[in-house]
């Protein structure tokens, strides 16, 4: 055996066999890079499209642990042996993950098998991840008993065996298939592991941004609420929905249209429509021709193509529109098939075969070029399906769709909707539903947040009225908050309600819908700071509650470090039975200042209107104090409610709401300040370089003070000047 060592720059090499080779490296500036090469193989980083090549890499510097060397950093270090050992340490120089023998490298004649034996109280993590209808799993390892965060990067795009093409070619679980698949394994003749120290969940949650790049700020309307449709007979039917949301006042900030916008099927002379092929890049001509519409107040318009249709919705509507795009060719099959541009058909989703190849470059410019004339219409996003054909299908497609972004509004922000992800997707930011399964459960929406995906969201499809209310009232709290039906009666609040709604509907459904999407907008200034907050520290919208109390025995759903609101039943027979399982303390009830007791499960009874939201003490909620439709009309007095216990603060963050300024700053960021012994709310805003504000922010302030017990106080209104206060007696 050779054994040696070379220190260049921040990259330590140690030859720790003839063909196989250590090397420690500085990955971010939470995590550390350990590299097996076999013999000759650049130690350059293995390209992952998940990995953010933009990220800050600090210079590490030498440091010997135990004989062992290798770099350090700020968050810890990481060291290896000339025997191919290793140890990852925290900032405090203790070891909370090492090596149990050296790496190895197994010939398992498909792809080639690196294996990594370690040593931790937990070694076991999670088993390969395979891309489901609505479902994914980690490609890393969040280690809370042993306090540190693993990632696993291969060379291969997605796994070799046929069987497994849509299944990412790392894992972490010895209970896995076996054989050289066991264990910490990573497929290709090279491997990366990326490790970080991770005291906590926000550590955690830190080192995977870090790595794999911030997760944009959707644009604002994207944190409203957004309808979901398939079986118009025409577009009279989609205007006239529209309408009746804006008539009966359920605020709503977008509708997104299936199959019927497109086709499928080929149109027009020759199968194509303005030179486009329909099926896949042109428009259902019936719904996007000649058009008259007839709106609420009597107003009566006619289109002529789809920009007219887009720019009625927007000007005369306030709506925003997307539509459904599939991963398969239906119209340009023998171009795709000649190219080179498709799967083999063993790699099929859903509706069928002859599915792209996203990861062909060639593609994905001819795609991006034949879908400009889309955005040029007026599309706002785009919801993309059954594109879980090989593990990176849906972030190389979404690369795509920011590509059409940058070449038509480049200072805008993208925004997809997806059903499944890999992580890298929250770049764009590109958002996941629960597919088809329709699990709405406040658990899955956290599983997709500690799986990498924070922006989660779930179809609504109960044909329960009960259960449909239910379904919203739970999602109020969701990152996005989206309904959808397949055919039959839509989701939509009207048709669920009144003397004769829908699935058992009644006129307290009317008002429990409202209620819902009313809370929704209310706290659109809370939820979307929030999102901010998430860009720029990689803090999660919804987090375990486990973060903020790490005693927790049964971590629950948490938004921010304040909200908890309760588990809602979908069953029909429980659908009034609410329960929370409350860490130690008081909770006030959300917009009371009752209070309960914390440290048991909370179970409530509660009539269809109610859903019980519990708040910390000291929370700050900024929301919006006038009753809104739609996000644009924004702006006017904030509501700041203040739940007083503790000392705290919060950062409001404001912006344009659709460009990409934020990126540089170009922001209002006011911190509100608690103090609780003086009962006192402070805030100083920070104004960016080039920010000259927007019509959606708020020009003047009031606060709401709940102490347990006592009546709620309001303080008079107040201009939102960049400092003031309020103190209460």
């Amino acid at each position: 055996m050779m054994e040696r060592f070379i220190l260049l720059g921040a990259l330590l090499t140690a030859i720790v066999a003839a063909n196989v080779q250590v090397h420690v490296a500085v990955a971010s500036e939470t995590s550390f890079r350990l590299s097996v090469r076999t013999e000759g193989m650049s130690t350059d980083e293995i390209p992952n499209p998940s990995l953010d090549t933009t990220r800050a890499i600090p210079q590490g510097q030498a440091f010997t642990y135990n004989g062992m060397q290798g770099l350090k950093t700020a968050a810890g270090a990481l060291v290896a042996g000339s025997d191919g050992s290793w140890a990852l340490l925290d900032s405090s120089e203790t070891v909370i993950l090492s090596s149990s023998s050296p790496p190895v490298y197994v010939d398992d004649d498909v792809a080639g098998v690196v294996q990594l034996s370690v040593k931790a109280k937990a070694p076991d993590g999670p088993p390969q991840s395979c891309l489901a209808n609505g479902d994914f799993g980690p490609v890393f390892y969040y280690n809370d008993v042993d306090q540190f965060f693993a990632f696993a990067s291969s060379p291969l795009l997605t796994d070799l065996p046929v069987a497994t093409h849509h299944c990412y070619p790392a894992a972490f679980d010895s209970n896995s298939s076996g054989g050289a698949r066991s264990g910490w394994w990573i497929a290709g003749h090279e491997a990366d592991w990326y490790l970080a120290p991770a005291a906590d969940g926000y550590a955690f949650s830190k080192a995977f941004f870090d790595l794999t790049g911030a997760a944009r700020v959707p644009p604002r309307h994207a944190m409203g609420f957004m309808a979901t449709y398939w079986g118009y007979d025409n577009m009279q039917e989609v205007q006239g929905n529209m309408s009746k949301f804006r008539d009966e006042k359920y605020p709503i900030d977008s509708f997104i249209m299936d199959y019927d916008w497109f086709g499928p099927k080929p149109c027009g002379p020759n199968g194509t429509q303005g030179g486009l092929n329909c099926g896949d890049f042109g428009y259902e001509p019936t719904y996007f021709g000649n058009n008259t519409f007839v709106l609420s107040n009597g107003t009566t318009i006619t289109t002529h193509d789809p920009a007219d249709f887009f720019n009625m919705i927007h000007t005369d509507l306030n709506f925003r529109w997307a539509g459904i795009r599939k991963p398969r060719s239906y119209s340009n099959i023998e171009l795709s098939n000649t190219s080179g541009w498709l799967l083999p058909d063993s790699f099929q989703v859903g509706a069928g075969d002859n599915n792209w190849n996203f990861t062909v470059e060639a593609f994905r410019d001819w795609y991006t070029k034949n879908h400009l004339h889309f955005l040029q219409d007026g599309v706002d996003y785009w919801w993309n399906d059954e594109g879980e054909t090989q593990w990176f299908t849906y972030l190389l497609w979404n690369l795509a769709q920011q590509e059409q972004f940058a070449a038509v509004r480049p200072n805008q922000r993208m925004f997809t909707v997806n059903r499944a992800f890999q992580p890298g997707m929250q770049r764009y930011p590109a958002v996941t539903w629960t597919g088809d399964s329709q699990i709405c459960t406040h658990a899955k929406i956290l599983h997709f947040s500690m799986a990498g995906q924070p922006y989660g969201t779930c179809d609504m499809t109960s044909p329960d009225a009960s259960v449909l209310v239910r379904q919203y009232q739970n999602a109020v709290f969701d990152p996005i908050m989206r309904v959808h039906q397949m055919h039959g009666t839509p989701r939509f609040p009207y048709l669920w309600c009144g003397p004769n709604g829908a699935g058992g509907g009644t006129p307290a459904h009317c008002t429990a819908f409202r209620n819902a999407l009313n809370t929704r907008y209310q706290l659109m200034p809370y939820m979307y700071s929030l999102a901010h907050d998430l860009h720029r520290n990689g803090r999660l919208i919804v987090r375990p509650s486990s973060f903020e109390f790490p005693s927790v025995s049964s971590p629950g759903f948490m938004v921010g470090d304040s909200i908890m609101p309760a588990d809602l039943s979908f069953d029909p027979d429980t659908v009034n039975e609410t329960q929370a399982y409350l860490p130690k303390g008081d909770w006030f009830v959300f917009n009371s200042t009752r209070t309960v007791a914390g440290g048991q499960l909370v179970l409530r009874t509660v009539d269809i209107t109610e859903f019980p939201v519990y708040v910390r003490p000291g929370a700050i909620i900024p929301t919006s104090d006038k009753v809104i439709q739609y996000a644009e009309q924004l702006g006017g007095t904030l509501n700041v409610q203040v739940y007083a216990g503790r000392d705290n603060k919060f950062d409001l963050v404001e912006d344009d709401g659709c460009s990409l300024d934020y990126l540089r700053q170009r922001t209002k960021t006011t911190t509100l300040t608690w103090n609780d012994a003086t009962t006192t709310l402070s805030w100083n805003s920070t104004i960016g370089d080039g920010y000259t504000g927007s019509p959606q922010d708020f020009t003047t302030l009031k606060a709401s003070l709940f102490r347990n017990g006592q009546e709620v106080q309001v303080s008079a209104s107040q201009a939102f000047d960049k400092s003031g206060q309020v103190v209460f007696k």
